[in-house]
């Protein structure tokens, strides 16, 4: 019998999502072979959570980010620090390859700047054993040929893994010629000698049906027991769509889902949620790129997950993020009604100019009317901006930062990195390993995007939008107050924690002294930005005034 190995590889950076870490693609592939080729054997190991962290030496490609990152910093503004290995050591996954023996290794590359963690991977597994290889996820499908040049790697499945998956196995068994697999990367060889080799790159054809494609609920038994939590609570996600109806050009799920959007039926959602609750789930998160854009079906959904799981103390996230376009009270109340506590949305930029270079919506007004109207429902919202977007400038980056400061939301600041796959890398020069490796948040900004904005300056933005957090979740904030009052609080204040008194010492130097400890921070765009705030609304409703 057949035995496949499917792996979630470890990571490399600053930081980790250590929420969001179920392998998601992978349980689908493993229940479409158990579903189609049930007499082949899978095997999945997540080898990125549940394996703790490693202090290891930062890469000579990111030697640049030193002066913003102080492992010594433990302050509220603080960035990041060491540099970690998430996941395994490559040692332990060749000791369990070892015991495992599978015919064929099939390894998650889902984010560009983690393929060299992959790619070290694959060396030290074909050092030791002739088993072949096969790469799927984000990066293979964007950057198919340089992928499918290593000589490591043996192939690659582009876009959608399922049925590709399903006729790959089928041709290892004999059952089909190599041409007739979907969507698969490969070399052909000119000899069994040589190592002069033409890139075969089958056609790209449309996966299962997306009501054809099994649900990963009823194969969790690899996955047991269930390692993931959210807050001391088990955590399943759920795709109830594929693809995204926009074209936003920054984002690469076009790359990967293709330009078709398909939604499941509301039955086999809430079937699927069904399996989980009885498995002892009880937090949902909703993976999907655009979970309400059919705002019938959303309703739907919300009416039949009220009527069966009616008490049943379910929490549901949409952590992916959710289109703020698209909702409405109606739809909100509904949602909140039957437990969606959280609300992710998406501001990107108030700029227009940068909306139409993104080729995204804005409508300020319903944005704002959207916030208010979750936050008196009970959301606990947070909002996303991008840094130093090509076109940007630092003043718009400012006035998007001061709108959002006046709602009752936290803030989350992503510095843009290009990604190979979307539209908007077609207007820059082609990108090499360094700058694949390189493009990541912790970057502070992509190096060859936009000339006028400095690292220091998005650097900048980031830390204010860590202060700008923290006045948000200050508990001692139970009225409106003025930045003065609350700057004078002293340090030994009886409502304070140590971390809050230190950031209220730190806020009241460089508001007062003009002094930050890190120099990579730019007190004019600070200066700027105080200029042009008239308050800051915290999490609970209360104005900081300034």
């Amino acid at each position: 019998m057949m035995k496949v190995l499917l792996i979630q590889p470890p990571i490399e950076d600053f930081y980790d999502t250590d929420i969001r870490l179920l392998p998601l693609g992978l349980t689908y592939l493993k229940a479409s072979v158990n579903k189609f080729l049930p007499e082949i054997e899978i095997v999945l190991r997540d080898y990125h959570h549940g394996h703790g962290k490693k202090n290891i030496p930062l890469p000579v490609e990111l030697h640049d980010l030193k002066k913003y990152y102080d492992p010594s910093d433990k302050s509220p503004f603080c960035t990041f620090g060491h540099y970690f290995r998430f996941g395994a050591s490559n040692k332990k996954i060749i000791e369990d390859i070892e015991e495992i023996n599978p015919d064929l290794i099939a390894i998650s590359a889902l984010f560009t700047p983690y393929f060299s963690v992959v790619r070290e991977l694959a060396l030290a597994i074909k050092h030791e054993f002739k088993i072949p290889i096969l790469l799927g996820g984000g990066h293979p499908s964007a950057c198919p040929n340089e992928v499918i040049s290593h000589p490591e790697i043996d192939y690659i499945i582009r876009g959608e893994g399922e049925r590709p998956f399903v006729q790959f196995l089928e041709y290892l068994q004999g059952m089909r010629p190599i041409e007739n697999v979907s969507s698969l990367g490969y070399k052909k060889y000119a000899s069994a000698s040589s190592n002069s080799f033409q890139i075969i790159l089958n056609k790209i054809e449309e996966n299962f049906h997306i009501d054809e494609i099994p649900s990963p609920a009823s194969n969790d038994n690899q996955l047991t027991p269930w390692p993931y939590k959210f807050y001391k609570k088990k955590i399943a996600f759920v795709l109830s769509s594929r693809g995204c109806p926009h074209h936003c050009s920054f984002c690469s799920v076009h790359s990967i889902f293709g330009k078709k959007y398909r939604q499941r039926t509301v039955e086999s959602i809430v079937h699927e949620i069904e399996h989980y609750y009885q498995a002892g789930v009880r937090i949902i998160d909703f993976e999907d790129d655009n979970l309400t854009f059919n705002r019938r079906r959303m309703m739907n959904l919300c009416k039949s997950i009220g009527e069966k799981f009616k008490d049943s103390e379910l929490e549901f996230l949409a952590m992916n993020g959710i289109s703020y376009i698209s909702l409405d009270d109606e739809l909100l109340a509904n949602m909140h009604s039957v437990g969606f506590s959280h609300l992710n949305i998406s501001l990107v930029s108030t700029a227009q100019a940068s909306a139409q270079a993104s080729s995204r919506q804005i409508d300020l007004e319903k944005f704002q009317k959207t916030v208010l109207a979750a936050w008196k429902l009970g959301y606990k919202i947070t909002s996303y901006q991008i840094l130093g977007l090509p076109g940007e400038s630092i003043q718009t980056m400012i006035n998007t930062l001061i709108f959002l400061c006046e709602l009752p939301i936290l803030i989350g600041l992503s510095p843009f990195y290009l990604i190979p796959g979307t539209s908007i890398a077609d207007f820059f020069p082609p990108q090499n390993e360094r700058d694949f490796f390189r493009a990541r948040l912790t970057c502070m900004g992509n190096d060859n995007v936009n000339t006028t904005i400095t690292k220091d300056d998005i650097y900048t933005l980031f830390v204010i939008g860590r202060m700008i957090n923290f006045l948000k979740g200050l508990p001692i904030i139970s009225n409106d107050c003025h930045i003065d009052n609350l700057l004078a609080i002293n340090e030994d204040n009886s409502l304070l924690n140590k971390r809050e008194a230190l950031g209220i010492a730190l806020l009241r130097r460089l508001i007062l002294e003009n002094h930050f400890a890190n120099k990579s921070f730019n007190h004019d765009i600070f200066s700027n930005f105080l200029a042009g705030l008239k308050f800051i609304t915290t999490q609970s409703g209360w104005r900081v005034m300034f």
